[in-house]
């Protein structure tokens, strides 16, 4: 119950706070001396409550947030760019299963499959690295939560 009258009386001080403001703002453009003195004196009352400690918290939860976003877009981008990959070397199989080994094209199909193998390797290891950055964006989260 006291915290609760705490953060009400917190509420209408900012609501006041807020129309003494625009009050001093708009009484004349020689009151910035008073501006200055009402913004300390907020800015104080915010460090009390601890008001300025939670809005940092906030943004760092903010911060973490999006680099977990970016990770996930990144994620989903090569995990896009692997089953691309695997679609083509499906199609490579199933023209080498329908070519004989003695045309020049197996040749062919053969080299672009082992290109695409390698390709294949270079991405999954990219795609595991983006991954552990996305896991440990996703462990800051939770631990700025916290």
């Amino acid at each position: 119950m006291g915290s609760r009258w705490l953060t009400e009386a917190s509420r209408r001080l900012f609501s006041l706070s807020s129309v003494a403001r625009s009050n001093a703002v708009a009484a004349s453009s020689g009151t910035l001396a008073m501006q200055k003195r009402l913004d300390n004196a907020f800015s104080y009352y915010e460090d009390v409550i601890g008001l300025t400690t939670v809005k940092q918290a906030q943004n760092e939860v903010e911060l973490c947030e999006e680099k977990l976003n970016l990770a996930q877009v990144a994620r989903r981008d090569k995990q896009y760019e692997l089953k691309a990959l695997h679609s083509k070397l499906k199609e490579i199989h199933l023209e080498l299963d329908r070519t004989s080994r003695g045309e020049d094209k197996y040749l062919h199909l053969i080299t672009e499959e082992h290109a695409t193998l390698k390709k294949e390797r270079k991405l999954h290891e990219e795609f595991e690295m983006i991954e552990n950055k996305e896991r440990e964006a996703f462990h800051d989260l939770s631990n700025k939560i916290r």
